[in-house]
C-alpha cells in the first residue's frame, strides 16, 4: 500500500473503542431532542409552513413524490420523533430508532420547502443518518445490556471490541462539520470574492436582518450592539475577514491537538456571533461538533481525577 493509502485507512478505520461513538449518539440525540422537540420553534415552523397551503410549497427531489403531511400528522410525527430520539439516546433498539427518526424528520421537512432546502432542516437529517448506519448502540446502551441477557435481542453487541467500525462514523461527523463551514466560506469567495470582506455587504446584512428575519422570531436580541457595530465599517471588515478565514480553515479541525482546539473554539465563536448579530443559531450544527470533536469522557475523567485528592 502507498503511504497515502495507509494514512487514508488510518484516518477512517484505525481501531478504537466504541466510547466516542456512544458519546456522539447520546449527546447528539439529546441535543436534537432539546432543540427540535422540547423547544417549540421547529414544530411551529413546520405547522406554520403546512398551514400556508400547497400553492406555497415547492418540494424538491424525492419530496415531490410524497404527500404533504397535514397539521395533525405533523403533530403526531413530531411526538413520535421525540420518543425515538430518547430511545436512541438510551440505546434502546438503537438502529431502528435512528433509522425511523431520520425517515420521520425527512418527511416532516416537506412543508418547509419553498423551492430550496433549508440548512437547519438538512443538517439533523444527515447527522442522524450517519448515526443510523453506524453501530452506535454497541456500548453505553440498553441494547448491550439486553444483548448480554437475551442472546436473541437483535440490536447491539454483548461485548464491543476495539474496531475501526467505531471510528469512521465519528470521523464522518467531523468531516461533515468541516465541510459545512468550509463550503460556506468557499461559496462567499466564489460568489463575491474579496468584495464580501471589503464592501459594505456585511453592514447591509446587519441593517436588514431585523426586518427580514423578524417574522421568524430569531432576529438579534442585542439590537443596541447591532446598531453600534453597523456604525464602525472597519470593525465590520475585520469581522467579515475573520468569518471567511475561519470557514476556509475549518479542515484544520481534523488535526488533533491544538489545531482542533483552536478551530472548535472558532466554530463556537462564529455560532455566538451569528446569534447575536444576525439571529440564526445553527443549533443542530453546534450540537454536532460539540460532541463529535470534544472528548467529554476524557474531560469528565480529568476533572474526576483532579477532584479526588481534594475530597480525600
Amino acid at each position: 500500500m502507498s503511504r497515502f493509502a495507509v494514512r487514508w485507512d488510518d484516518f477512517w478505520f484505525r481501531p478504537e473503542t466504541p466510547i466516542a461513538l456512544a458519546r456522539c449518539r447520546i449527546g447528539i440525540c439529546l441535543g436534537f431532542f432539546y432543540y427540535l422537540v422540547w423547544t417549540p420553534n421547529y414544530l411551529a415552523f413546520a405547522l406554520n409552513s403546512a398551514s400556508l397551503g400547497d400553492a406555497f410549497h415547492f418540494p424538491l427531489g424525492l419530496h415531490q413524490y410524497l404527500p404533504t403531511p397535514s397539521l395533525g400528522t405533523l403533530d403526531t410525527l413530531h411526538t413520535v420523533f421525540g420518543i425515538l430520539l430518547v430511545a436512541a439516546a438510551l440505546g434502546f433498539a438503537t438502529r431502528l430508532a435512528l433509522v425511523t427518526a431520520t425517515a420521520i424528520l425527512f418527511y416532516m421537512t416537506i412543508p418547509g420547502m419553498y423551492g430550496k432546502i433549508l440548512n437547519f432542516q438538512a443538517i439533523p437529517i444527515l447527522v442522524l443518518g450517519i448515526l443510523a448506519i453506524s453501530p452506535a448502540g454497541d456500548a453505553v446502551s440498553l441494547d448491550s445490556v439486553l444483548r448480554r441477557r437475551f442472546k436473541r435481542w437483535p440490536f447491539g453487541r454483548a461485548e464491543a471490541e476495539t474496531s475501526g467500525d467505531y471510528r469512521w462514523p465519528v470521523q464522518f461527523l467531523q468531516v461533515f462539520v468541516c465541510m459545512v463551514f468550509f463550503m460556506s466560506g468557499l461559496s462567499k469567495m466564489l460568489t463575491s470574492g474579496p468584495g464580501w470582506i471589503t464592501s459594505d455587504n456585511l453592514q447591509i446584512l446587519l441593517v436588514a436582518t431585523p426586518v427580514n428575519q423578524g417574522c421568524l422570531g430569531s432576529w438579534p436580541s442585542y439590537l443596541e450592539l447591532n446598531a453600534w457595530v453597523v456604525q464602525h465599517p472597519n470593525l465590520l471588515h475585520a469581522l467579515a475577514a475573520g468569518v471567511v478565514i475561519t470557514e476556509l480553515s475549518a479542515p484544520l479541525a481534523l488535526i488533533p491537538g491544538i489545531p482542533r482546539a483552536l478551530m472548535v473554539s472558532a466554530f463556537f465563536g462564529l455560532n455566538i456571533g451569528f446569534r447575536i448579530f444576525m439571529g440564526p443559531t445553527f443549533d443542530e450544527l453546534l450540537v454536532t461538533y460539540m460532541f463529535a470533536f470534544i472528548p467529554w469522557e476524557r474531560v469528565v475523567g480529568f476533572v474526576t481525577r483532579k477532584l479526588r485528592p481534594a475530597r480525600g
